[in-house]
């Protein structure tokens, strides 16, 4: 079942790859003392951070027998990262990715950060009519010259001198989520805004 995994992340179907690792789980919980328990526990963790399922990647992370945690260096350095991203320090969430990933978690890791800059894209785009390019900078974990590339690059709009944005309209679209979800969704949504008046310069 772990090629089963790996073929499925290959693919970029996650949703698949966190069903059988899921699985997985069942049978690494049969045999909770396999070699293989701490990086498969690492893979299942970041294929739910990947879709943005941080209450799965939580409650996973609390079901792990505690001698599993602290034989897998690599499985608490993936918890960091799910533990930042909880507390929504995305700055911080970026740098604890560039660490040196194994050959396994590396393709995972980089679609993490990808998946993580594309949620933040959308959040500005839904939170600003204009944003400065340094605030965009800091959410997607990038310069300011890599950010105006990324941004205009999805036809966001620059002014003359590069240093404000402005955001295409996202379409109106009604969330497909309901309760405990939805209470995420908006709590995320108001905690950016708040961290965004924080930062703002004055």
């Amino acid at each position: 079942m772990d090629a089963a995994v790996t073929s499925s992340v290959i693919s970029g179907n996650y949703a698949a790859a966190a069903r059988l690792c899921e699985e997985l789980e069942l049978e690494t919980c049969s045999t909770p003392n396999t070699d293989a328990a701490p990086a498969r526990y690492a893979r299942h963790i970041m294929v739910y951070m990947i879709l943005n399922d941080l209450d799965n990647a939580r409650h996973l992370w609390r079901r792990i027998d505690e001698g599993i945690k602290a034989g897998g260096s690599e499985l608490e350095a993936t918890w960091e990262v799910g533990k930042l991203l909880w507390k929504r320090e995305i700055s911080a969430a970026y740098a604890a990715l560039q660490r040196t990933w194994s050959a396994e978690l590396a393709p995972l890791a980089t679609a993490l950060l990808e998946a993580v800059r594309e949620h933040e894209f959308a959040l500005l785009g839904k939170a600003y009519t204009n944003v400065g390019v340094s605030t965009a900078a800091a959410a997607l974990g990038m310069d300011e010259a890599g950010a105006l590339a990324f941004c205009t690059a999805r036809n966001w709009t620059a002014d003359a001198g590069g240093v404000m944005l402005t955001p295409v309209a996202p379409a109106p679209a009604e969330p497909s989520f309901e309760g405990l979800q939805q209470m995420q969704y908006l709590a995320e949504h108001v905690t950016f805004l708040e961290k965004s008046k924080l930062t703002a310069p004055s």
